[in-house]
């Protein structure tokens, strides 16, 4: 499947949020485009930017991305909300009309987990945490429904989006199909966290 392609300094995972403000004609075209045929674009993380070749280097897994809802910004650009909603690979990238970024991609499908079976107390520590710190976030009134602390590949993206990890890390998070993978790498994480907070 052929998208257009927003690299970005930031990792979204799916079932994420993210507010995006555009003001290159390029990125506006996209977005028209996007909205007249119904369809989303990907987001994935700038890996470099050359300003002399203008060529961008990302990382070759993203997030599919929908767009919720707009509005024109005070300081006149426009305002996106968008929705993380399924990863996908890039097989291969080449520049579009207007020097948009364009790529054939396959989607990359989440493993089911069991951990929860099986490291009881790990698993409800990576709840917990994801309880403690989540009042914020847009996403937080789902944790209401018990399926989603249920649902290994949700809760490891909201875990990942909570931490604070770099960019590079938070890659290596999404580039992960098993969700007992992601869990154990974050609750490491988390663990780390609790042995540096105060007595």
């Amino acid at each position: 499947m052929k998208i257009p392609l927003f690299p970005l300094n930031t990792v979204l995972f799916p079932g994420g949020r993210v507010n995006l403000r555009i003001f290159e004609p390029r990125y506006t075209d996209m977005v028209s485009h996007c909205m007249r045929n119904e369809m989303g674009f990907g987001i994935c993380l700038l890996r470099d930017s050359t300003v002399e070749s203008r060529r961008e280097l990302f990382h070759s897994v993203g997030t599919y991305t929908l767009i919720t809802d707009w509005e024109l910004l005070d300081d006149g650009l426009l305002g996106l909300h968008c929705r993380g909603e399924k990863r996908f690979t890039i097989s291969s990238s080449y520049y579009g009309a207007g020097g948009l970024n364009e790529a054939e991609v396959s989607w990359r499908l989440d493993q089911t987990g069991e951990m929860g079976e099986r490291e009881p107390q790990l698993l409800a520590s990576c709840i917990d945490f994801v309880r403690r710190q989540a009042k914020a976030e847009e996403w937080a009134a789902e944790l209401h429904s018990e399926h989603r602390l249920s649902d290994l590949n949700w809760l490891s993206y909201r875990l990942a989006e909570l931490l604070p990890l770099t960019a590079e890390s938070r890659q290596t998070v999404l580039d992960m199909d098993n969700p007992d993978i992601r869990l154990r790498t974050l609750s490491s994480v988390i663990q780390t966290i609790g042995r540096k907070r105060p007595g």
